[in-house]
């Protein structure tokens, strides 16, 4: 997810636009509309009764606060496998909403599929963004070992580690700065290295528009053995990138999403060489459902790295499986990779396989 640009600029943009047009051909346009917004604020007097607005899943709070574009929104309230509330509310453009939902623990008849008319309007609440503190149901922050287009909410964080071929490899912490920004840092073990970036909302996701997101990073290896020369060439140098993720949630259980990437190594301490590198990817994830308390999803991701410094092309296919239980998540799978020389020999060919951890605070 970390990147900067590179001279091939021509080649990075092809393939970005290549696969942006191909899952998002005709919803795009060069200028994000303005987008209105309004409050909107749903209290339960259910302890556990779980909120939905437009079928995405808000939280089980007693008082839910959202900002939220105006315009028509369907609000339901489910308690256990029964839906207990079922309204369309039209939430009008900076003005303030609310909804009450005051319905007895134990209805004797849970009301199904029934449409109440438009709450009432115009009622003083303060504004901020959703509080929710479950995973299941929320847009996917993490894919095949790399980022979506999704950020941690504001004030969310997140620790991670992950192990490829049973080495492990990296750590990461991020934090939700705001719903459209986030931080964080990562460190390798092998070979050592630190780094930091942000991702950044560029358009926010509605029914029409979909998640554009930008990230930047810098990171360093670190040459942990001065008096060896092979090493302070191959393990000393400085990584920076940026980067571009599209996506969109086509269906209420799967999302699509694909990304370009420049990135710039300068190799070597003092730098005696420099290697661009243009990445590209593109990728599904498919909410599987819900077992034992435990959200099931399906990941798939296509990606392509060239390395203009070898004139190598690495590509290739991952796949797995993530389970989000509370605020763990755990995800496992392979990696299909294909390393081609710059005299099209294949050098490399063999499953990887990862597994990673990453918990929510």
């Amino acid at each position: 997810m970390h990147c900067q640009p590179h001279t091939n600029s021509k080649t990075f943009l092809v393939f970005f636009v290549f696969l942006a047009l191909l899952f998002f051909s005709g919803s795009i346009s060069f200028a994000a509309p303005k987008t209105a917004f309004g409050s909107l604020m749903i209290k339960s007097s259910g302890e556990n009764d779980r909120i939905f607005v437009d079928n995405q899943y808000k939280g089980n709070q007693s008082v839910i606060l959202l900002k939220i574009n105006a315009g028509e929104h369907v609000v339901k309230v489910k308690r256990g496998n029964d839906i207990i509330y079922h309204t369309v509310v039209m939430v009008d453009r900076n003005k303030k909403n609310k909804v009450n939902v005051n319905i007895p623990f134990e209805p004797s008849e849970p009301v199904k599929d029934a449409v109440g008319p438009p709450e009432s309007r115009n009622q003083l609440l303060s504004v901020s963004s959703d509080p929710g503190n479950n995973n299941k149901e929320r847009n996917p922050v993490w894919g095949i070992l790399t980022d979506t287009p999704y950020n941690l909410k504001q004030g969310e964080g997140n620790f991670g580690a992950g192990t490829i071929l049973y080495i492990p490899y990296l750590a990461n912490i991020d934090y939700g700065i705001t719903d459209r920004l986030q931080i964080g840092v990562d460190g390798w073990i092998f070979p050592v290295g630190i780094g930091a970036y942000l991702k950044y909302n560029l358009i926010n996701e509605d029914s029409v528009w979909p998640q554009l997101t930008a990230g930047v990073s810098q990171y360093k290896r670190i040459n942990t053995d001065k008096n060896n020369v092979a090493q302070k060439v191959f393990f000393s140098s400085s990584i920076s990138d940026v980067s571009l993720i599209l996506g969109k949630k086509t269906q209420d259980n799967l999302w699509l999403y694909c990304g370009g990437k420049s990135v710039v190594q300068l190799i070597g301490d003092p730098v005696i060489d420099r290697n661009d590198i243009v990445g590209a990817k593109i990728g599904m994830i498919f909410d599987i459902g819900e077992s034992n308390n435990t959200n099931r999803r399906a990941l798939f991701e296509v990606y392509y790295k060239w390395f203009t410094l070898s004139d190598t092309t690495l590509s290739g296919l991952a796949g797995g499986m993530s389970w989000e239980k509370d605020k763990d998540i755990t995800t496992i799978g392979l990696l299909f990779p294909v390393l081609i020389d710059k005299n099209s020999v294949t050098v490399l060919s063999v499953p990887v396989p990862f597994i990673n951890f990453q918990w929510r605070f």
